[in-house]
């Protein structure tokens, strides 16, 4: 926690991650669901498609975390004040 109270935010570029096999994704959600330490937002993104579906894999084992396309729309979510924290997210870009 920060002095203001508040707890960290965390941002996950995967745009140049490879392709993983099932068992790392399924590693990565037990990963995502053990963590002590809570983020109070976590968004990932990537523009690649089969990436954003593991992506989506890996984020839908917790409420606090949002899949995105591009970076810029990824920080305004964070930022957004007052709003529930998950997301209904993007439908990728054609």
């Amino acid at each position: 926690m920060l002095a203001t109270g508040k707890r960290h935010m965390l941002l996950c570029n995967f745009s140049k991650s490879a392709i993983q096999p099932q068992e790392v994704i399924a590693m990565l959600q037990r990963v995502a669901v053990s963590m002590r330490l809570k983020s109070r937002k976590v968004a990932l993104y990537t523009d690649g498609k089969l990436a954003r579906l593991q992506v989506k894999r890996i984020a839908s084992v917790r409420d606090d975390m949002a899949v995105f396309d591009d970076r810029e729309t990824t920080l305004a979510w964070m930022l957004e004040q007052g709003r529930s924290t998950r997301r209904n997210r993007r439908p990728p870009s054609s």
